[in-house]
């Protein structure tokens, strides 16, 4: 049985971001997400879901604002986070199920959910690493959804954007295959396709895991 690579410890820098986030609440820290500003686009992302339970996995949950509205349609959800000040605030809003972690390495058995998210997370973290965990972690019918910014929003100097093309290889090499993808027009009323990527503000991706994975 091969060793499991060493531990990654996130950016000191991000978790401190996340800190101040937790602490101060997103109006007051300068900081944003398009998941937490837009109702309609947790409504949008809450829609893709069945209404059969699953049991979903939250990398990257914040304050818990998606998640909390999963968790009402019926879902059983687990948020994971850098910073426990983020935890604290997720918690405040009904999750009790919040684990302090981060995504390159999920302490999580293998098979342990039907659903990963990676809601507006991607740009803090190792591609390759965080979708490799991703896999292990999901059942061998599991999906992995993604949130992330469109070619035109300026992301949080902290925050890498990829592109589609740069994101697509990724998912291939963890062995995940892409379903779907929409770029979405996104206000805090309203979330709808948009015409042409540049007219979007977020990317959405739902990969499924291969089979035999």
């Amino acid at each position: 049985m091969k060793n499991r690579k060493k531990p990654t410890k996130p950016k000191r820098a991000t978790r401190t971001l996340f800190d101040r986030v937790g602490a101060q609440g997103w109006r007051d820290s300068g900081h944003f997400t398009f998941t937490v500003v837009s109702g309609a686009l947790r409504g949008w992302i809450a829609d893709r879901f069945p209404r059969a339970p699953r049991k979903v996995l939250s990398v990257g949950c914040g304050g818990g604002e998606l998640e909390r509205r999963l968790a009402d349609a019926g879902h059983r959800v687990v948020g994971v986070d850098v910073s426990l000040a983020m935890l604290k605030s997720a918690h405040r809003r009904g999750m009790t199920a919040a684990v302090l972690g981060d995504a390159m390495n999920l302490p999580f058995p293998k098979a342990s959910f039907d659903c990963v998210l990676l809601c507006e997370t991607i740009g803090y973290v190792d591609l390759a690493r965080a979708f490799g965990e991703a896999n292990r972690v999901l059942n061998k019918r599991g999906r992995l959804l993604i949130t992330t910014y469109a070619p035109a929003v300026a992301a949080h100097v902290r925050y890498r954007k990829y592109a589609l093309d740069e994101i697509v290889p990724s998912l291939t090499g963890a062995h995940f295959r892409v379903a779907e993808t929409r770029f979405l027009r996104v206000n805090r009323n309203t979330a709808t396709v948009a015409p042409r990527p540049e007219d979007a503000k977020v990317l959405f991706i739902d990969a499924r895991k291969d089979a035999g994975c």
